[in-house]
């Protein structure tokens, strides 16, 4: 970590997972049939980076990851599954404002990728907006959040091998509005912790915890 930049890097190997496989029915060629079986071994790799700038009452918290998965998959062809890797985006806006309050514009942006289990999600684009309030010394949390405005967190996932493409999308419309009260019993002392007045200063406390 260095000052407001923080990157990171990792390694996973997963011993024996569960992936999608396909077949051909051996009574009927015209028959696919689509299972899910133990699988040797897969690779995972990725990279984080975080930016927090400081701008006065604007605290931007900017994150990127990029992720690559390893494992051999072969479709009903006997080919090669070519695996393309996975980028998020988090592009947090937050804005403190007079009585303690905090505003933010969160923006998560998923380029798509395969995921463990051999199905590829597909891109999609996520906007919420909050207004956060402290009270009682900051040990009273008030939020109320509206989550994916433009009712774009619709899960499109793909399975493509060979000749065979299976395609799904969920039917299911996430728009909420939330209103969250949290009530901290457990308090730092001001000597043992940064200086907490603002709702801005605690968010940016939490994210970095």
């Amino acid at each position: 970590m260095y000052k407001i930049l923080y990157l990171s890097t990792g390694y996973i190997y997963h011993k024996n997972p569960i992936i999608s496989a396909i077949s051909s029915d051996p009574n009927d060629p015209k028959v696919i049939i689509m299972t899910s079986s133990n699988h040797n071994n897969s690779h995972r790799f990725y990279a984080m980076a975080n930016l927090q700038p400081d701008f006065g009452i604007y605290r931007p918290v900017l994150s990127a990851q990029y992720t690559k998965n390893y494992i051999k998959l072969m479709d009903i062809d006997g080919q090669r599954v070519k695996i393309e890797p996975a980028i998020n985006l988090n592009f947090n806006n937050s804005f403190a404002l007079p009585s303690n309050m905090l505003f933010s514009v969160r923006y998560n942006y998923f380029s798509g990728g395969m995921a463990s289990d051999g199905v590829i999600d597909r891109p999609k684009n996520i906007f919420d907006v909050s207004l956060q309030k402290n009270f009682v010394k900051n040990n009273l949390q008030v939020e109320l959040s509206a989550n994916d405005i433009f009712n774009k967190n619709i899960d499109r996932q793909e399975f493509r091998a060979g000749r065979f493409h299976y395609t799904s999308y969920s039917d299911f419309d996430r728009r909420s509005v939330t209103l969250r009260i949290a009530w901290f019993f457990n308090t730092l002392k001001k000597e043992f912790m940064p200086d907490m007045n603002s709702a801005a200063e605690g968010e940016l406390g939490r994210l970095n915890r």
